[in-house]
């Protein structure tokens, strides 16, 4: 009977819907609407078509309003959606099909569709039905009314009707919208949902701009959305087995290390390595673990564990190549992990180990022998040697580097002996290994192998002089590479400390690398020849034959680097237990004048400089030594390594030491005053220097050794001067004057430390009447000016400021700025004025100011800026 009246109810509402409606007729359908439940689902249905049987806009509008709400638990809206898209897709609906000349009323639905996609929540599952109901509805629209639906939606002034109507158009599979849309990525406010709807219209998610849409679409706008729909799930198939392939590489990549860390454990759990190995679960990854677990085992020789779970690896290793047959790059990686699992000493697995291996040496591919040898490496029988040799030597004929290199490493295995006891075996392995020496077409890493084999002792555990003689033979070839040289001339050092005749070959072969020409050879061979003196049974007659060679060499060698290893291996010629340099000294001073002969400058003859200093500053060096060295430093002129030389052996303290001959304290005196006579006019004398000069002028006074010069006179006055022995000064330069023996040029500088003299002993009339009236220093404009600096700089501090600014103002007018002067002048001649001219201090001060840079600049000395801070400070509080 209920349904009985339903559709009594829905045919009463087609029939009024014909005739028209009143606005109770449409609340009454919309009361029909809203009652809830399953039971009124046929009552609604018959509703919804009732209404969207009408041509009357004001139904539509009530079926609209139920769209905007969205979803609702009787799924009202869901339904409207499905029956409207019915009818859109009828052409012959009396409502909505082409006999609708607008067809306005389907495209009145729209912003009630654009509604649902306006929404800023998350998407459930109803919302997305209704969402694709909505999609429906809008492809069943012809392309024109849906183009100017859009186009009347995008353009209104609601934002969030415009931001669904971009969205539902991005939802509509409608290709042709795109251009609409790009329209709106250059927008701030709608960028984003332009560029999210063209992503679900073109599977493009990379829009940043319209022009960038632009270039896309000039080369797909010819395409439709099934085909973009295509491509697009291409490449998704695609991305999905890339994705796929990297996570099977990334898990046979932990694999690997988890088969590495089981195989560096104490314990090594053979049984999880052998399950993660013999799985191959992703397939493919057995190889590369079995790879990780040879290369860990290849490093040392790992049996931990348990025994049973190793050797139960072994059988399973050895069943597969026995039962299978692997391409020989795996068959290599089973054999030489095969080799590594079974200990020397586990007879019955090792037996059958071995027999793989020896068959494995007869195999076609050179990447499985090689794969032999490596595993016989762990193997250290004689017979095993034998074979070894056998496939080095068949490898070296054949031209096979790889299989080569192995068997020669296998050979300078631990554990294994050069086998000397068996005179066949024997002869051919040292044949294989000189003749891979000998052989400039065999590569570099082989012939290191080959010197490593050369390290092998006799099963005794002696030296074998056989491999000296190989080892020597490679290092004097200069047609070797310098590397092969290197290592083979480090190897012979055992044999030379085990052998007298053997010492002798390599110091002898040691010094012909000296004038090798390559360089690294020279370097190495003075570097070698550094270490002989720690061997204290080494006889005299090597030391001085080592020094004679390298003293040959000091002049000669033009390389900084291999200059530098030559002088300290002549340094370290000297017996620690009784001390001589005279003759490093006196190789030193030799090669130093051969230099300046030959007008050798720069780093070379400063190295050489330097080491000399260095040795004649050596404390309790025999007097006669040190001035041997300081007489060649003075010959070329070195005054700061003369100085520090002079300062270390300290000549006067000889005068009260006894058993010192006259002879040498002269000398060493002479030393001291010379080196005085070689510094520059702008440097201070130090009062170290100041001591040392005067002491030893008295003391060869005293003997009646001095050596009368002007040079000296004026010395002597100058560290006297400079020592603040005033008065001795003033006595000797007046009785220098009177006697008028001096030239013009030294009766000047006599005259300008008379001055300096006064201005010691704080007798400053006398210094301005010298610097004024006889005009002290007025031949060099320079000087003159530096004088009257220092004597203003003594009148301000006397408290004769007045007199002072005189002084300076002339010394600051004198100096160009950009004398290096300037800045130091012209802040002492304004502190004068401020202090002459209190009243000015303020118009002082704001000059200073304006000179400022002057003296904070990162190229002042630290004493100017101080200087500076404290004018600026005093006369800042002053005002």
């Amino acid at each position: 009977m209920r349904v009985l009246a339903a559709w009594f109810v829905f045919s009463l509402a087609v029939i009024r819907g014909a005739a028209g409606q009143t606005p109770n007729d449409l609340d009454a359908q919309r009361q029909i609407l809203a009652q809830p439940g399953p039971e009124a689902r046929i009552e609604r249905e018959a509703a919804i078509e009732n209404l969207l049987s009408r041509h009357d806009p004001a139904a539509h509008e009530v079926l609209r309003d139920i769209v905007r709400r969205g979803p609702d638990a009787d799924e009202v809206a869901l339904t409207v959606l499905a029956q409207l898209r019915r009818k859109l897709a009828n052409p012959h609906d009396p409502v909505f099909g082409n006999g609708e000349r607008e067809r306005g009323l389907g495209r009145g639905y729209l912003p009630a569709l654009a509604t649902l996609f306006a929404r800023r929540e998350s998407a459930d599952d109803a919302l997305r039905a209704l969402r694709e109901e909505a999609r429906s509805c809008v492809a069943a629209l012809s392309a024109a009314d849906r183009r100017r639906a859009f186009e009347q939606m995008l353009s209104t002034a609601d934002p969030e009707q415009r931001r669904g109507a971009i969205l539902l158009a991005g939802s509509s599979r409608d290709l042709g919208l795109a251009p609409m849309l790009a329209a709106g990525l250059d927008v701030p406010d709608t960028a984003a949902d332009a560029r999210e709807a063209l992503a679900s219209l073109t599977f493009v998610d990379a829009f940043a701009s319209k022009q960038q849409f632009e270039q896309w679409w000039e080369a797909n706008h010819d395409g439709s959305y099934l085909l973009l729909a295509e491509q697009a799930a291409q490449r998704a198939r695609v991305a999905r087995g890339n994705a796929l392939r990297r996570a099977e590489a990334r898990t046979t990549e932990v694999l690997v290390e988890l088969v590495e860390a089981l195989a560096q454990r104490d314990a090594i759990a053979w049984s999880r390595i052998g399950e993660r190995i013999l799985a191959d679960d992703p397939p493919g990854s057995a190889r590369p673990c079995l790879e990780r677990l040879r290369d860990v085992l290849a490093k040392t020789p790992r049996h931990g564990g348990v025994a049973a779970d190793r050797l139960a690896l072994l059988q399973k290793l050895q069943l597969h190549l026995a039962e299978g047959a692997p391409p020989p790059e795996l068959r290599a990686v089973l054999i030489e992990t095969c080799a590594y699992l079974v200990a020397p000493a586990e007879d019955r697995p090792a037996e059958e180990v071995l027999a793989l291996l020896r068959d494995a040496l007869q195999h076609e591919r050179a990447v499985v022998r090689r794969a032999a040898v490596l595993g016989l490496g762990r193997f250290p029988a004689p017979e095993v040697t034998r074979l070894l040799v056998g496939a080095g030597a068949q490898a070296r004929t054949a031209g096979e580097a790889s299989v080569l290199t192995a068997a020669l490493g296998s050979l300078a295995a631990a554990g294994r002996a050069a086998p000397s006891g068996d005179a066949e075996t024997f002869a051919a392995w040292l044949d294989l290994v000189d003749g891979v020496l000998r052989d400039e077409s065999v590569p570099e890493t082989t012939r290191e192998a080959a010197l490593a084999v050369l390290e092998q002792k006799d099963p005794q555990g002696k030296l074998v002089p056989k491999c000296f003689q190989v080892l020597t033979a490679v290092a004097s070839n200069r047609a070797q590479a310098p590397l092969v040289r290197e290592k083979a001339t480090v190897l012979m050092m055992p044999h030379a400390a085990a052998d007298r005749d053997a010492a002798n070959a390599y110091i002898d072969t040691l010094i012909k690398l000296l004038v090798d020409p390559e360089k690294r050879m020279r370097l190495k061979g003075a570097q070698l020849l550094q270490t002989l003196p720690r061997n204290r049974d080494l006889p005299d007659g090597w030391r001085m034959k080592v020094i004679g060679a390298v003293g040959e060499l000091l002049a000669k060698e033009t390389d900084e680097v291999v200059l530098r290893a030559l002088v300290t291996c002549l340094e370290r010629q000297v017996d620690p237990e009784k001390p001589d340099l005279e003759p490093v000294i006196s190789r030193l001073c030799l090669a130093l004048e051969e230099m300046g002969r030959s007008n050798v400058s720069g780093v070379r003859r400063q190295v050489m400089v330097s080491a000399l200093a260095g040795q004649a500053a050596t404390q309790g060096l025999d007097v006669m030594q040190w001035v041997r060295a300081a007489e060649t430093l003075l010959a070329l002129g070195e005054r700061r390594e003369l100085r520090n030389v002079v300062e270390r052996q300290n000549p006067l303290q000889l005068v009260s030491r006894d058993g010192v001959s006259e002879k040498s304290l002269r000398l060493a005196l002479e030393t001291t005053v010379s080196t005085a006579l070689l510094k520059p006019k702008d440097e201070a004398w130090s009062p170290r220097e100041c001591a040392d000069v005067i002491g030893a002028l008295q003391y060869l006074d005293s003997i009646g050794a001095s050596v009368p010069s002007p040079d000296r006179t004026l010395l002597r006055l100058e560290v006297l001067t400079a020592a603040g022995q005033w008065d001795t000064a003033l006595q000797r330069a007046k009785k220098e004057l009177d006697a008028g023996k001096l030239d013009p040029a030294n009766r000047e500088r006599v005259r300008v430390l008379v001055l300096r003299a006064y201005l010691g002993k704080q007798d400053l009339d006398q210094a301005v009447r010298l610097l004024g009236s006889e005009g002290v220093g007025g031949g060099d404009p320079g000087l003159q000016a530096q004088l009257r600096e220092e004597v203003g700089v003594a009148l301000l501090r006397g408290g004769r400021s007045k007199e002072a600014l005189a002084m300076l103002v002339e010394a600051q007018k004198a100096t160009p700025e950009s004398d290096e002067s300037y800045p130091r002048r012209l802040l002492r001649r304004l502190d004068a004025e401020a202090r002459a001219e209190p009243e000015a201090q303020a118009a002082v001060l704001q000059r200073l100011l304006e000179r400022e840079t002057l003296f904070t600049g990162t190229e002042v000395s630290a004493e100017l800026r101080a200087e500076f801070d404290s004018v600026k400070d005093r006369l800042s509080r002053k005002l």
